[in-house]
């Protein structure tokens, strides 16, 4: 120990040292308080509580299938108190499910420069709207013993979803691919929208044949409405026997059993004899539809 500085004396020293550091850690938190206190203060005044708003000249609207986002918005505006007109900002936030045939109900969406959310929904119409229908890329037509292969030629389509393949399902069958005859297959569809559909389908069992004659059609499944007529000769595209030879159209002979005037599923047949006396047949299925009156 140094001659004339105590013990005591430096202790002193070191608590007095010690109560300085303190003393600006409190001064620095203090300050720290302040500094966040007052931007709090700044941002809460300049906050904006003010909400914007969506308006729709009409509460519904009449458009096309194929109508865009922005002609699904015609007739919108939106503001807000701080930001002004907001209107090029909507956008569509929500589309339901049909609450009747071809008629959703669209949410609408806005955001201001602060993220306060606006919302409007409205009713919107689809003027050309029709349901989900069938097609068939083949003849429902098999040989005894052959797999039937149905969901591999038939194919849906929405007017406004597209291709719903996908979404065919078979809600029952009663094929007996031992045995000649006609059954049933009865298949259903749904769109996005809710809408589904369903028919029951004709598939022809045929006996074995060798070197038969094939006829291939334009079309394998025609939609009618009722009263409406049909030429079942128009969708004969080719008929060659079992060596590509080409045969007269005319020779083939058509057995048609529709009728218009009434509502369901038929089948028109064709067949054709070639030179060797082998029979070809095909069939093409005919749906005709009830004419409903649109709801308002």
């Amino acid at each position: 120990m140094q001659p004339g500085v105590s013990h005591h004396g430096k202790k002193g020293e070191g608590r007095k040292h010690m109560r300085h550091i303190i003393n600006g850690i409190i001064a620095l938190f203090v300050l720290s308080l302040i500094i966040y206190a007052a931007v709090e203060l700044k941002l809460n005044i300049e906050k904006d509580e003010t909400m914007p708003v969506i308006s729709a000249d009409t509460e519904s609207i009449w458009v096309s299938v194929n109508a865009t986002d922005e002609e699904l918005m015609v007739g919108l505006t939106a503001k807000d108190e701080k930001d002004g007109d907001l209107t090029s900002e909507i956008v569509v936030g929500n589309k339901s499910k049909f609450i009747k045939k071809g008629t959703i109900n669209v949410t609408y969406v806005v955001f201001d420069q602060d993220n306060n959310l606006a919302q409007l929904t409205r009713k919107v119409n689809y003027l050309d709207y029709e349901s989900p229908k069938f097609s068939l890329a083949d003849s429902l037509d098999f040989y005894v013993g052959e797999v039937v292969s149905v969901l591999q030629v038939l194919k849906a389509t929405d007017s406004i979803d597209g291709d719903i393949t996908d979404k065919i399902r078979i809600i029952s069958s009663d094929v007996n691919n031992r045995e000649v005859g006609t059954y049933s297959v009865k298949v259903q569809v749904s769109s996005d929208y809710g809408d589904t559909c369903e028919i029951m389908l004709p598939v022809n069992i045929h006996a074995n044949a060798i070197n038969c004659p094939t006829i291939t059609l334009t079309s394998y499944m025609v939609y009618l409405k009722v009263g409406e007529k049909i030429s079942p000769e128009k969708y004969i595209s080719n008929v060659v026997d079992a060596y590509g030879s080409a045969i007269d159209k005319d020779s083939v002979q058509i057995e048609n059993n529709v009728d218009t005037a009434c509502p369901g599923v038929y089948q028109i047949s064709y067949t054709v004899v070639d030179e060797k006396g082998k029979t070809g047949v095909c069939n093409m299925v005919v749906v005709v539809e009830e004419t409903l009156q649109e709801e308002k």
